[in-house]
């Protein structure tokens, strides 16, 4: 027997990004979510109690609930036109049509930058004791590489050395060093800076890190950022000292350590450009 589920939230990623595969099956299991692999490229799903990832929909909590008790590890999916159909070991069939989930606009919204505004966010990010809550072991070895982040006009090269020294440092399926150079490259794509790495956006990530990091780069390569970052997003285009401090916290509730991790990366790439003054000194009103 064939369940439909026709209601929730789909990424705009998705929509826009053809996965190369049609086959997957589950990877990784969850109290409240779920990742499908498709070779390479990952579908996560997940509980409405969450926020949708950049690769993911989410499920009315019920919907989620009944779905989530039927699945194993190793269950094989499809994904066809608008139909993700999953064929549960317990369960039977469970079939989403993603054309009836709303799409929700995760592309990152590009804002101009200013000194007024970067010390403002770096200020705020200081009420949420970032360093005290990170998962990475930061000895004086570590601390050399996160102090070159902060290095105005940092060279290809260092940058390069640092990326290859963090990606995969740390446990989980998002190393903590995976999570502070996503936090940092989102943070250069937000004010429209210029910033690459060959590697973080290469298939020769993979054989460093996991495959779940790898699926958050490739989207935030392409644009894409998770719904709990849109709203960080969405707070420093408006300008709303209310609306950052509430989507910050937000964001610290990702993971064990994740949104922490996240947030160092953030602040490190906001004292980097603080640092080479690549906006106009000229205040511009506003609410924050």
């Amino acid at each position: 027997m064939t369940q439909e589920l026709k209601s929730g939230l789909i990424s705009s990623g998705l929509v826009q990004i053809p996965f190369s595969k049609a086959s997957g099956q589950i990877d990784s299991l969850f109290d409240h979510s779920f990742n499908i692999a498709f070779e390479e490229d990952l579908l996560n799903v997940a509980s409405s109690r969450l926020d949708c990832s950049s690769f993911g929909i989410t499920l009315p909590e019920l919907d989620f609930e009944n779905l989530r008790m039927y699945v194993l590890i190793g269950d094989r999916a499809i994904r066809k036109e608008d139909r993700l159909t999953i064929y549960t070991s317990l369960g039977g069939v469970f079939e989403i049509k993603l054309s009836r989930l709303t799409n929700v606009d995760l592309k990152i919204i590009p804002v101009q930058a200013d000194a007024t505004l970067i010390r403002t966010i770096i200020k705020t990010l200081d009420e949420f004791s970032i360093e005290e809550n990170t998962g990475l072991v930061i000895d004086a070895y570590t601390q050399k590489y996160l102090d070159a982040l902060t290095a105005p006009f940092l060279s290809q090269d260092e940058f390069e050395a640092t990326v290859n020294f963090l990606i995969g440092r740390g446990k989980g399926l998002t190393p903590s060093g995976d999570d502070i150079l996503l936090g940092y490259l989102m943070t250069f794509m937000l004010f429209d800076l210029p910033i690459s790495s060959e590697l973080l956006y290469s298939k020769e990530v993979l054989k460093k890190t996991t495959l779940v990091s790898a699926n958050y780069l490739k989207m935030l390569g392409l644009g894409y950022i998770g719904e709990s970052f849109k709203r960080f997003n969405k707070a420093i285009q408006y300008r709303k000292i209310q609306h950052l401090r509430l989507s910050l916290s937000r964001i610290t509730e990702i993971g064990a350590s994740s949104g922490y991790d996240t947030l160092m990366g953030v602040k490190l790439a906001l004292k980097r450009i603080l640092a080479e003054n690549v906006f106009s000194e000229k205040s511009i009103n506003s609410a924050l």
